[in-house]
C-alpha cells in the first residue's frame, strides 16, 4: 500500500508533506497561543494535500471514515483534559500566588490540544524518558548530596 502511494504521488509530494509536518511540530512545541493557529492550518493543509492529490484513500468506506473522525474527536477531548490538568499543575507550581487560570482565557490552548492531539502525544512519548529522569533526579538529589558529604568528611 505504501509503495503504491509513493509511486502514484511521487517523492516531491511526500517531501512537501514532511516539511509541513516539521513546521507543524515546531509550531506545537512552542507554548505560544498564536503558534497553535499555524499548527492547525499546517495540519489541515497536509490533510487536504494527502486526501485531495492522492488516490491512497479511495478504498476507504465512509462508515469507517465517520468512525475514525468520531474516535479522533473523542480522543482529542480526553487528551485536552490531560493537557489542561498538566497546565494547571505547572502554573500552580511556577506561580502559586497567581489567579487561577480559567478555560475561557486559554481557549486556543484547549482547542489546539483537542485538534492536534496525535502530534502532542508523540512529543509527550518522545520526551517522557527525559522527564522521568528529571523527576528521579529531583527526588534523589539530596541522597547524592548526603553521599558526597559523608565521603568528603571521611576523606578530610
Amino acid at each position: 500500500m505504501i509503495e503504491a502511494v509513493l509511486l502514484t504521488t511521487g517523492w516531491l509530494f511526500w517531501a512537501i508533506i514532511a516539511v509541513i509536518m516539521i513546521f507543524d511540530v515546531l509550531a506545537l512545541t512552542t507554548e505560544d497561543d498564536n503558534m497553535s493557529g499555524w499548527a492547525i492550518f499546517l495540519t489541515m493543509a497536509a490533510l487536504v494535500l494527502s486526501f485531495g492529490f492522492t488516490d491512497a484513500f479511495v478504498s476507504v468506506k465512509l462508515t469507517w471514515l465517520a468512525v475514525g473522525i468520531v474516535a479522533y474527536c473523542l480522543i482529542g477531548v480526553v487528551w485536552s483534559f490531560k493537557k489542561w490538568i498538566d497546565f494547571i499543575l505547572e502554573t500552580k507550581r511556577l506561580a502559586p500566588s497567581r489567579d487561577r487560570p480559567l478555560a475561557s482565557q486559554h481557549k486556543t490552548r484547549i482547542i489546539t490540544s483537542m485538534a492536534l492531539w496525535p502530534f502532542q502525544f508523540v512529543w509527550w512519548v518522545l520526551t517522557w524518558p527525559r522527564n522521568f529522569f528529571i523527576w528521579a533526579y529531583n527526588r534523589l538529589s539530596t541522597v547524592y548530596d548526603r553521599i558526597t558529604n559523608h565521603i568528603w568528611d571521611k576523606v578530610s
